[in-house]
């Protein structure tokens, strides 16, 4: 008989007990498997959308911060994408993304069609909120000094490794002609992306 699929060792008992401000935000990864100290369940397409959220939240919080910054102090903000927190989320974009792209990764086994369908839909809305990033890096810098290219291709990078964990996520669980299908949606999407930030800032990209 196969052994139990999870088993909770001590660390994560402490871990249980600790106060923490968003389960996904101290999700512990057990044999490719995501749990969070919330009663130690299986991330569940719920908990994936509700990242989305908190990261399109974030994402907010980050264009806001820039719009306030003083002329000519913009390319501060890739710091804080790496180090500072941002209002009270206390979490980084950059944690954020890493996060969302491992709980994708682990529903490879779980998802149903509507639910990846969910999940491109709370794909896109990120979309949204990267391009209004990068215009608001066009409106306050004109996209040519340094510090607003950087930062939004950083962005784009991020963007794409949501792609790339999604399109895989998607292909373990859906048939073949509908994983054709969002590989094109993704490929659009992608493309169409990379368009608008090639357009705002004439930077270059391994992405293509």
């Amino acid at each position: 008989m196969a052994a139990p699929s999870f088993r909770v060792p001590s660390p994560l008992q402490h871990a249980r007990s600790a106060q923490v401000q968003h389960p996904i935000e101290s999700a512990i990864a057990i044999g490719g498997t995501v749990y969070t100290n919330f009663g130690l369940h299986k991330t569940t397409v719920l908990d994936v959308k509700h990242e989305f959220s908190t990261l399109n939240a974030t994402m907010d919080q980050l264009i806001t911060a820039y719009n306030a910054m003083p002329a000519g102090h913009e390319n501060g903000l890739e710091d804080h994408i790496e180090e500072a927190d941002l209002g009270s989320k206390g979490g980084a974009v950059a944690a954020s993304f890493s996060r969302t792209t491992g709980s994708i990764k682990s529903l490879s086994k779980a998802v149903s069609h509507e639910e990846g369908l969910i999940l491109i839909k709370c794909y896109k809305e990120i979309q949204e909120k990267v391009i209004l990033l990068y215009d608001s890096c066009q409106v306050r810098v004109g996209g040519l000094e340094k510090g607003a290219p950087g930062l939004m291709e950083y962005c784009f990078n991020k963007l794409m490794a949501i792609v790339t964990g999604l399109t895989e996520a998607l292909s373990e669980v859906l048939p073949a002609d509908e994983v054709l299908m969002i590989h094109g949606i993704m490929e659009s999407a992608r493309d169409t992306a990379f368009m608008h930030l090639r357009a705002v800032t004439g930077a270059t990209s391994d992405e293509s």
